[in-house]
């Protein structure tokens, strides 16, 4: 996993703009009963903001002395606990809050005499009135961190209730020390404890054809013909409203058409996917660099015909209704006058594309695929073993909505990743009762060690309908194998054939015409599978499980 180095301490301080003095400071401890000593008396300086607060620490002087003989003070370690009391909301004078709980503590280098620490409540509303839980960073002077405090879970309480009304017992001073074995992370698998793609495929078999005939049962086949025919409608309709008056005999190219109907630079690419479609229905016929007309647009009416499919399909709402809420504005769209971006997610709302990628019936199917193939794959995993996964441009969720339910939390660390925060900062929402799931941004083009993310390290990577949106997908895999751990597993999800449908919901959008390897993509993003597999193979050093093998350390 990457860390992060450097304390924001200028925004931190900008933010914390009320001074505490030192001598209040510890009054208000000595009111609910807790008087340090002269040698916990280690904050100096004292600033507090909005469920923040941030302090200058100091190891007292008497101590100093000892300080060779840890490698991190307790006294300081105390001080910087301290801070969190300001960072927390206001209580009753007979309440207090009680640390019960701390997840982890990462301390990355010996810290000196003077540290800032900074406080901050990461979960204001806990699972149950009265818990919070917040988060403390330990920087040098200069912004370098020294340690992280995650996940300290703290109770509010009051005396009656710490202490209650029964007589006092010896038990109540008396303490056990539990030892908890934790995965190890890190280290390099043994070939053996990840299953390689032709077993995991054996052992999956049943269930993997239980769950494809979901797709090539007749009615599943109807609603791909309907969707198609559908989507037809809604190219006829935009065509007719720029203008569209080519009649049958008549030839033209597609710079004519372009410029004829007004078709903005940014859609130049899906507008000729559409005269394709055209095409493809024996209404414009090919000829060389031509387009000749083979018969008249006829009159349609998709907004009806959308309706009609979601009274039969009401199971697939969430394509239909995101099909028609694009397909309806595609003039729009394609003269540049309505932004698709605010069609595929209004005002950033994911509602729309999260129903999709989680429940149509092909994203249900494929994320079951993507699920079952990651549990069989570690299901021999010895419990002592920490493994890393990472999903690249993880969007929505859907597909990590599957996996995480499956994947134990004590041996597993989960790297969500995405080009852009909106869906990061949606995804930490989504699956906040995840705690070994960590939130980065990726972008899968760049190479990722100059990101922050250490070579190697990844036991699984899972990539769901992403890699088609690069410019180049020989490098883009370049970049997967550099994360990919020794012997580690590439699980790829891509669409190898083209849908109308897809074109007139994510074919609006820029990054799907992104392709610039026109050697192996000549006009459309997605490849054949037979092109795919031998781009990957080359790209990763690696044989899929169709072909039996694993090589050079990696499995497809």
């Amino acid at each position: 996993d990457t860390i992060q180095t450097k304390a924001e301490l200028e925004k931190y301080q900008t933010e914390c703009s009320q001074t505490i003095e030192i001598e209040q400071h510890y009054q208000k401890f000595h009111q609910i009963g807790i008087d340090y000593g002269s040698n916990f008396q280690g904050v100096k300086q004292l600033w507090s903001g909005a469920e923040q607060a941030i302090a200058k620490i100091e190891l007292p002087q008497e101590l100093a002395a000892d300080i060779k003989d840890y490698h991190f003070h307790p006294a300081l370690l105390d001080a910087a606990l301290q801070v969190i009391f300001h960072a927390l909301p206001e209580t009753n004078s007979n309440q207090t809050y009680l640390p019960v709980e701390i997840e982890q503590l990462e301390v990355y280098s010996h810290p000196g005499n003077s540290l800032f620490a900074y406080a901050s409540v990461t979960q204001p509303k806990g699972e149950s009135e009265g818990n919070l839980t917040t988060q403390v960073t330990l920087a040098s002077l200069e912004g370098e961190i020294i340690a992280t405090i995650k996940s300290l879970r703290l109770k509010l309480t009051t005396q009656e209730t710490l202490l209650g009304t029964e007589v006092e017992s010896i038990t109540d001073w008396l303490y056990k020390v539990e030892w908890r074995n934790k995965s190890r992370f890190g280290k390099q698998l043994p070939h053996n404890f990840l299953r390689t793609p032709v077993e995991i495929q054996q052992k999956s078999t049943p269930e993997l054809k239980e769950l494809v005939t979901l797709l090539e049962n007749d009615r599943a086949k109807q609603i791909e013909t309907s969707l198609e025919e559908l989507s037809l409608e809604y190219v006829v309709q935009a065509l007719g409203e720029m203008g569209w008056s080519y009649k049958p005999g008549e030839s033209f190219s597609s710079d004519m058409a372009i410029q004829r109907l007004g078709i903005v630079p940014t859609q130049q690419r899906l507008f000729n996917r559409l005269l394709q479609i055209l095409a493809e229905v024996g209404i414009l016929q090919s000829n060389k660099q031509q387009w000749q007309v083979v018969q008249n647009l006829v009159q349609v009416n998709p907004g009806e015909k959308s309706q009609t499919l979601l009274s039969q399909y009401s199971d697939e709402a969430a394509v239909l209704t995101l099909l028609n809420r694009c397909g309806s504005q595609l003039s729009g769209v394609l003269r540049g006058a309505i932004d698709p971006v605010q069609l595929v997610f209004p005002q950033g709302d994911l509602t729309g594309a999260t129903q999709l990628y989680q429940e149509s019936t092909v994203a249900r199917v494929m994320n079951a695929i993507v699920q079952k193939v990651i549990t069989k794959s570690i299901d021999q995993f010895p419990q002592n073993q920490g493994i890393r996964l990472l999903e690249i441009g993880a969007g929505t969720g859907g597909t990590t909505s599957y996996i995480l339910p499956h994947l134990n939390p004590n041996q597993t660390e989960y790297v969500f990743t995405d080009i852009g925060t909106l869906f990061t900062t949606k995804a930490q929402e989504k699956f906040q009762d995840y705690s070994f799931v960590n939130y980065k941004i990726l972008d899968i083009e760049a190479d990722p060690v100059t990101q922050g993310f250490e070579s190697h390290q990844y036991d699984i990577i899972i990539a769901a309908n992403v890699v088609h949106a690069t410019a180049n997908m020989k490098q883009t895999l370049s970049h997967v194998q550099k994360l990919l751990a020794p012997g580690g597993m590439f699980v790829l999800v891509e669409t190898t054939i083209r849908q109308r449908w897809v074109d007139l919901i994510f074919g609006l959008l820029e990054g799907w015409w992104k392709f610039q390897d026109y050697e192996l993509r000549p006009d459309y993003p997605l490849l054949s599978l037979t092109t795919r597999i031998a781009g990957i193979e080359h790209s990763l050093g690696c044989s899929f499980s169709s072909r039996g093998s694993s090589r050079k350390g990696c499995r497809c």
